[in-house]
């Protein structure tokens, strides 16, 4: 069952890895639950994965993306969601951020998305108080009077305005 995938004899912790590897499989495990249980890079993990789906001859039928859907004796099986924990984060902890060392924020998505806020949106920054920043999207009044007045434009006749411009 434990074979070398690199076709040499392999150690005993190697064995031991790939045994591993194999169960974790066995049980459903993604490569990623495989690549963090094991502290193995990604390529390995998924070719270890993947020799075990040829072994058996199908990829597992309900694949597990959660730490705490597999146990294996020995291990504590890791998802990669958070660091140490091996499993996903609480809901009380989805809407937290942190400041980097660089005073950067990584906001959630979902707060970004029920905001109605995407990448490249200009903010502004308000200090709401000791602890409380408010971010506002930056916005330009006069677009809210863009094509308000029908026939503006025809009255004014920008072509000929323009045109005394270069006279």
């Amino acid at each position: 069952m434990a074979r070398n995938t690199n076709g040499r004899g392999g150690s005993e912790r190697t064995k031991k890895i790939e045994q591993a590897a194999f169960e974790l499989r066995r049980q459903g495990a993604s490569f990623a639950i495989i690549c963090h249980t094991l502290d193995l890079p990604y390529r390995r993990a998924m070719v270890l994965g993947r020799a075990y789906d040829e072994h058996v001859g199908h990829p597992p039928a309900e694949p597990k993306r959660r730490a705490s859907q597999i146990s294996l004796p020995g291990y504590t099986v890791r998802d990669g969601t958070r660091s140490g924990k091996g499993t996903t984060p609480k809901t009380s902890d989805r809407g937290k951020a942190r400041i980097s060392s660089q005073n950067q924020v990584t906001l959630p998505v979902a707060a970004l998305a029920t905001a109605r806020l995407k990448a490249g949106d200009p903010l502004w920054v308000q200090v709401e108080g000791d602890g409380k920043i408010l971010l506002v999207r930056d916005h330009d009044p006069l677009l809210d009077f863009i094509g308000a007045i029908p026939g503006l434009s025809a009255a004014t006749d920008l072509e000929h305005l323009r045109d005394e411009w270069d006279q």
